[in-house]
């Protein structure tokens, strides 16, 4: 499902990081996660890690987001 490298691998990177952007902005704003944002999410991280500091995103393609908390 998820290419291992070349050019389609940058593709669902792209996609993963384009995606995280636009839920970023929706959870900041008090929009509400729809049906197709869990599918979509379930689809593209491989795990969510909270821990004190903040939280990391591993994404199935490789790609990693981390967010400190804001205080």
């Amino acid at each position: 499902m998820f290419p291992a490298t070349g050019t389609a691998r940058k593709s669902w990177c792209t996609f993963c990081v384009s995606w995280l952007d636009t839920f970023e902005e929706n959870v900041r704003s008090g929009n509400i996660m729809d049906a197709n944002d869990a599918m979509v999410m379930k689809a593209l991280v491989d795990e969510i890690i909270v821990n004190d500091t903040g939280i990391e995103i591993h994404c199935k393609c490789g790609v990693t987001i981390e967010q400190e908390y804001i205080k």
